[in-house]
């Protein structure tokens, strides 16, 4: 038993001996390869490389092994042969990007293939601020003509999935149904309401926002800005509103059976991405501008009870508007495609 720990701890060293001599022996078919290739003596060329290709190169190696079976399939004239490696090529590196020193004979081969991402799918997570556009004001005030704003009230946050297609390189569509929260409030003109003190009026929403937007990007070394547009449609699910009248506040009522519950945004914005090995880190801005009425009927302006005569609180005409800010992380999948 005690010569037992010599014996597992030579097992690993001949393991990794033998990994580093058949590294150098790679490294050497390699370099030998080249330079029949350069002599112009191609024939065996590929056989080789081949046996190193899955295990005894580098990345960087691999590479260009890859590159030199390619071309030796060329000048044989085998493009069946060429365009089976190419592929194999793209399979394990799909990010590759040509490089002014690649010949001709692999671009001409290469750019006969669809090498773009043709899904995106990723997560992510943020914060928006919402406030309200009024269009037609109401308030129990009007004695003083009272002109109510809707503010945004602190921060809310939204969580979400991302689906991208890509209808190029440099256009995707994007689907990025997420959970939001809205936080806003009424906000009085005059801050002392006559005969009332202050007086503000509080709103809690929760939505599934399903937006749909296009994004055109451009390439920054790893940077990618882009630009966004797009619209998005929202359900209403949860409504709670609260009242402060100077020191008092009142307890959140369900409030949603006074709202749509079924709303639309248009909007733009952009972000940047910060691509890595098959995927990408984003940060993504957005402003969206509300299409409809919250206000699901005007008669109810006037019939809601604790609102009108407890509160005296009354709805506008207004639409929601929101500022949002989202950090996530993205994974490309990629189905490299002979195209022509």
């Amino acid at each position: 038993m005690r010569y037992l720990k010599y014996i597992l701890l030579i097992f690993p060293a001949l393991f990794v001996l033998e990994s580093f001599a058949q590294q150098e022996d790679c490294a050497f078919k390699l370099r030998e390869a080249q330079k029949l290739y350069d002599a112009g003596r191609i024939e065996n060329v590929p056989e080789m490389l081949q046996s190193c290709i899955e295990r005894g190169f580098s990345q960087e190696e691999r590479l260009s092994a890859f590159k030199l079976i390619i071309l030796c399939q060329i000048y044989h004239d085998d493009l069946d042969k060429a365009n089976e490696e190419m592929l194999s090529f793209l399979k394990k590196y799909p990010e590759y990007e040509l490089s002014t020193t690649d010949p001709d004979e692999f671009r001409f081969i290469f750019e006969q293939y669809r090498t773009r991402p043709v899904l995106d799918l990723g997560a992510f997570a943020g914060v928006n601020r919402t406030h309200g556009m009024i269009s037609q004001p109401y308030s129990a005030f009007n004695l003083n003509k009272e002109k109510p704003k809707y503010i945004p009230d602190g921060f809310a946050f939204q969580v979400g999935a991302l689906i991208n297609f890509y209808a190029s390189s440099s256009i995707q569509i994007s689907l990025e149904p997420m959970y939001a929260q809205a936080n806003f409030q009424l906000k009085y003109e005059n801050t002392v309401v006559e005969g009332f003190g202050e007086l503000d009026h509080f709103e809690r929403q929760s939505f599934l926002y399903i937006p749909l937007s296009g994004t055109y990007e451009f390439i920054v070394g790893n940077f990618r800005p882009y630009i966004r547009l797009g619209g998005q449609m929202g359900l209403l699910f949860n409504n709670k509103t609260s009242t402060t009248e100077g020191i008092f506040t009142g307890p959140d009522e369900d409030n949603l059976e006074n709202r749509n519950q079924l709303n639309y945004w248009a909007f733009g914005g952009g972000g940047v991405k910060y691509k890595l090995n098959r995927g990408y880190f984003f940060l993504d801005m957005r402003y969206n501008v509300g299409l409809n009425k919250y206000l699901i009927s005007a008669d109810r302006r006037f019939t809601q009870e604790n609102h009108n005569w407890v509160y005296m609180y009354q709805d506008s005409d207004f639409r929601l508007n929101s500022l949002m800010i989202v950090f996530g992380y993205a994974r490309s999948f990629y189905n490299p495609k002979r195209t022509r």
